[in-house]
């Protein structure tokens, strides 16, 4: 039986799913690095559940480490997250691990919000 959450249509969910592949995606192109344990995670719990597990954990994953040295925090689920489109996908308390984690290693959140663009779809 599928799970579904009432609160949040699944195409939210199946739109942050594809944004989350195609971060991978970038990150073996652009930066010759392929996220294994996260890729596993995906496969497992989807990009949702992988979000959520991520958050929960303490302290800073392997790939945020690698994202940060490459610079490329943007590609990271915690980037996504603060996303005000997908902020209903998450608790208010994962939003703001997320932002507290790019915030500590001075990942300008604010500059970042302000240069995305919103989807057409949201």
């Amino acid at each position: 039986m599928p799970r579904h959450n009432c609160a949040v249509p699944d195409e939210l969910h199946a739109r942050f799913q594809t944004d989350m592949k195609r971060s991978v995606d970038l990150m073996a192109r652009e930066l010759n690095y392929q996220p294994v344990v996260f890729i596993r995670m995906l496969s497992d719990h989807g990009a949702v559940g992988a979000a959520k597990r991520l958050l929960g954990q303490a302290g800073y994953q392997y790939g945020f480490e690698k994202l940060f040295t490459s610079n490329r925090l943007d590609y990271s689920v915690e980037a996504f997250v603060i996303l005000p489109w997908y902020q209903p996908l998450f608790t208010p308390s994962e939003i703001q691990t997320a932002e507290e984690r790019l915030i500590l290693v001075e990942f300008d959140v604010e500059a970042y919000l302000s240069r995305v663009r919103a989807p057409d779809w949201a």
